[in-house]
């Protein structure tokens, strides 16, 4: 059985979710480590801090050697899908060959309005 952890990227310090990273990197039960891709918080204070995903994953998958990383889906419509695939391609190369993306629909009703982009009909 393969294990992982989530971490969230909003209403949270920077520092508490990279040290949370680190920890599940030291940690050999732990396989895997992700990220949500949302462009606002998507429980609590929806206007509250919400760092970006994948510069987020660039990150993380700098200061960790071991652990798979990806997003848990990465939404189509936030960016286009050649951008999409070079950010993987990116973070794939800053990870030593550790990522693991998904890609789907996956939006909040509250993102589509006001702060990030509308999904397609």
């Amino acid at each position: 059985m393969w294990l992982g952890v989530k971490t969230p990227l909003h209403h949270v310090s920077w520092q508490a979710v990279q040290h949370a990273w680190q920890t599940a990197d030291g940690c050999d039960t732990l396989a895997s480590a992700w990220l949500f891709d949302h462009v606002a918080a998507v429980w609590g204070d929806w206007t509250g801090p919400c760092v970006e995903a994948w510069t987020a994953l660039a990150a993380l998958s700098a200061v960790t050697t071991r652990i798979a990383v990806g997003t848990m889906c990465s939404p189509i419509a936030f960016r286009h899908p050649f951008l999409l695939a070079q950010m993987a391609c990116t973070v794939q190369q800053v990870s030593g060959g550790r990522v693991s993306p998904r890609g789907r629909r996956g939006l909040e009703n509250r993102e589509g309005g006001g702060r990030g982009p509308r999904p397609p009909p």
